[in-house]
């Protein structure tokens, strides 16, 4: 479990101009191992239970169609990136089958808080510069550690912040629900900072259903209604009574660029993607081939002008043509929708859920929801896999009783 934990905190200098490439290939092979080591132990075959269509189309379909147009195009990166994706698909798989989603992303948190604790030790002034609205030659200053992009630190951490929040609840210990606050808030600053209007609406939405699933499961409907609707008009009332001291408004217009006059206003057209969609979609279209197979994963770079594609529905058209898209989307919104019709039934289902929800809100701005190169997206391909390993009770019990055994197994443990 170690290099599973090694592979998440190893993947946040992924995107270092210098060695990132090295921590991408140093997280792959930690993955490799931690896969070989759980079929020694376990020794399951590969392909117990049978695959989903779903699962053909990433770890088969998708990287060699890449393989072959970089081959046919002379772009030889994405040969090497479709074979690495198909590596990591499979080693997800047999993660996935082993260890549990469930567990994966108890490590994945684990993981992140060694990433924030490594970001305040190194990264603090950053943090306070973007927090404090520093104004730098390109403009406010936004929270970007270790080189990663902004909207990949809101990608990152907001993911995590959701699960923390969804594992809060579901945890028993106190101390566990006292680090997990501390992880979620830690998280939810680190968004704010990074300027993320993405990360940080999807991590809010992606916590908040399966947190209301999760009360009303516990506490009935009724009461659910009731909090929300009291809950809902504190806040209101709170937020409105802050707001009005001083520039607390201000400042949060002003750190997430709400009124900005540039490109991340909100009359900017989405920071100018509204613009670009057209003109990729264009592209595809009248390359001719590329409608139906692409032009290779990660080749927006190559082919694309003027910035990058912020979309992940419109990436996936561009690297892999418009079939393959159509069929993984409606894919994803079938498991999803199993994943929904089983969360009486299974615990894990409520993290299956988070995840899903957060990279299909924050795949609408941006391009992270298909990718091995960070942290966040790492957990979304493992959540990919476990869509195909995942069966639904056909007697489904209830959530205390699920609960309880997740209690029990907990306690023999330790």
């Amino acid at each position: 479990m170690i290099g599973i934990g090694l592979a998440f905190v190893v993947l946040l200098f992924g995107a270092n101009t210098t060695y990132g490439l090295y921590c991408q290939l140093a997280a792959l092979f930690l993955l490799l191992g931690a896969a070989a080591h759980s079929v020694l132990i376990r020794k399951t075959p590969i392909l117990n239970p049978p695959p989903t269509a779903l699962f053909w189309l990433l770890a088969v379909i998708m990287p060699i169609q890449s393989v072959l147009v970089g081959i046919f195009r002379g772009t030889f990166y994405q040969v090497w990136y479709g074979f690495a994706f198909m590596l990591a698909i499979w080693v997800s798989r047999i993660l996935s089958r082993n260890i549990g989603i469930s567990r994966i992303i108890s490590i994945y948190l684990v993981a992140t808080a060694v990433m924030a604790i490594l970001c305040l030790a190194f990264e603090t002034p950053d943090l306070v510069a973007a927090l404090t609205m520093t104004e730098t030659d390109t403009g406010l200053a936004r929270f970007s550690p270790f080189e990663n992009h902004p909207n990949l630190i809101g990608h990152i951490f907001g993911m995590s912040g959701s699960l923390a929040a969804v594992q809060f609840w579901l945890r028993k210990g106190r101390t566990e629900k006292l680090a997990l606050s501390v992880l979620a808030l830690v998280c939810l600053v680190f968004v704010i900072a990074a300027s993320s209007r993405g990360g940080l609406v999807s991590g809010l939405f992606s916590a908040g259903l399966p947190l209301i699933f999760l009360a009303k499961a516990k506490i009935g409907w009724v009461r659910v209604q009731r909090f929300l609707l009291i809950g809902g008009s504190a806040t209101i009332t709170a937020g409105l009574v802050w707001s009005l001291q001083g520039d607390n408004w201000l400042y949060f217009l002003n750190m997430l660029q709400l009124e900005s006059e540039g490109r991340r206003g909100l009359d900017s057209g989405l920071t100018g993607r509204m613009e670009m969609w057209p003109i990729v979609l264009d592209k595809i279209y009248h390359d001719g081939g590329a409608i139906f197979w692409g032009f290779g994963f990660r080749s927006w770079d190559k082919f694309v002008e003027n910035g990058d594609i912020d979309n992940s529905f419109v990436e996936l058209a561009h690297d892999s043509g418009y079939p393959i898209a159509i069929l993984l989307f409606a894919g994803f919104i079938v498991a999803l929708k199993k994943a929904f019709a089983q969360k009486g039934a299974s615990v894990d289902s409520y993290l299956i859920i988070c995840v899903g929800l957060f990279s299909l809100l924050e795949g609408v701005v941006a391009r992270y929801i298909l990718a091995i190169g960070n942290p966040a997206s790492l957990v979304t391909l493992f959540v990919f896999c476990s869509f195909s390993i995942e069966r639904l009770s056909s007697k489904p019990r209830s959530l205390h009783a699920n609960l309880t055994n997740q209690e029990v197994r907990s306690s023999d443990v330790k």
